[in-house]
């Protein structure tokens, strides 16, 4: 596994990054401005996606479709920090049938409850 999209350095003053993801698996401030520079909190933000996968029976936290009708992209869920899951998304319904409030522990519960509602928009709720 290459983390291919975290290739940036900076030469001269001048920053040269690698604009290379994996849909749906990016950050809120990345997958809303593609220039903005990749920080500790971005790659936490990833790892709790692929953790929750890992531990949900591989459902991802984004993968959502409206009641209205239609798919919504995980890009476009992350950006609007929409996610079944946690917090108050109403017209939203999970495409998995496993709800993490019963088969996570508590805390791990709420540690990804902090990254996906309040973490959204503020590093400081990424654990």
């Amino acid at each position: 596994l290459i983390d291919s999209d975290s290739v940036q350095l900076t030469y001269k003053n001048k920053f040269y990054k690698c604009d290379m993801y994996t849909s749906g698996y990016i950050s809120p401030e990345r997958a809303k401005d593609k220039k903005v520079r990749l920080t500790q909190q971005s790659d936490d933000f990833i790892l709790a996606i692929l953790l929750f996968e890992l531990l949900v029976n591989n459902q991802h936290p984004f993968a959502i479709y409206s009641s209205y009708g239609g798919n919504i992209s995980r890009d476009n869920a992350i950006m609007q920090g929409k996610t079944c899951y946690f917090g108050k998304n109403k017209g939203f319904i999970p495409c998995g049938i496993i709800k993490p409030n019963q088969i996570l522990s508590r805390n791990l519960y709420i540690d990804f409850y902090n990254t996906f509602s309040k973490g959204i928009n503020s590093f400081e709720f990424r654990t």
